[in-house]
């Protein structure tokens, strides 16, 4: 137990004190600010290892943008095939959470650094919480609000849009706004659950 939780401080010159008891305080004082950097470093890395995802966002972002000012150009009729899949390239955004929630685990066994990662000082229960905490808000922002917020622009801008009403019904093709967004949290959450069942993004 005390080699697991013992760690090494750096020595700035005092005189080492066997017996003295007051460096318990020292310690404990010294606990908060280190978790703090702790945290951070963690979700720096989980930031870090998400690259990609983020890459292949901006991607479908452009795609997104694009598809907006090709439905404000051109007027297509309204139960054509061309309308009905330039209106579902929102639902492409699900794909981010899937894909990060795959990675967030497998990836790292893949690589050979989930067990150097699991040698750390942070507690391991710490570690997946913020795996998962950014698995989830990024999942969710990026699976759920970004499609959203697009849309509403969209609207504004005279745009017809099929997913960004409040409640069921009034034409929409799939989901609401909320339905969306719930549906995000689901994939990330499942996701992330293959990742720890499974050795690389490819089997998750």
């Amino acid at each position: 137990r005390m080699f697991a939780t013992a760690q090494d401080s750096q020595w700035l010159g005092e005189t080492i004190a066997m017996l003295d008891f007051k460096s318990t305080k020292v310690h404990d004082d010294s606990v908060a600010p280190r978790r703090k950097a702790a945290i951070r470093a963690l979700v720096r890395k989980e930031l870090q290892s998400h690259q990609i995802s983020l890459l292949i966002a901006f991607g479908l972002l452009v795609l997104h943008v694009g598809t907006l000012v090709v439905r404000h150009v051109y007027v297509l009729p309204k139960n054509s095939e061309s309308r009905f899949t330039l209106e579902a390239i929102p639902f492409l955004w699900l794909l981010i959470p899937w894909l990060m929630g795959c990675v967030a685990i497998a990836e790292e066994r893949k690589l050979g650094t989930l067990e150097g990662q699991l040698c750390l000082s942070a507690n391991r229960w710490l570690q997946f919480g913020i795996k998962l905490i950014v698995v989830l808000v990024l999942g969710i922002v990026l699976g759920g609000v970004v499609p959203v917020t697009l849309e509403r622009v969209g609207t504004l801008a005279g745009i017809s849009s099929q997913i960004v009403t409040s409640t069921p019904g009034n034409g929409t093709y799939f989901a609401t706004v909320v339905e969306l967004v719930n549906a995000a949290g689901v994939i990330a959450l499942i996701s992330v659950l293959a990742s720890s069942l499974t050795r690389n993004t490819l089997h998750a």
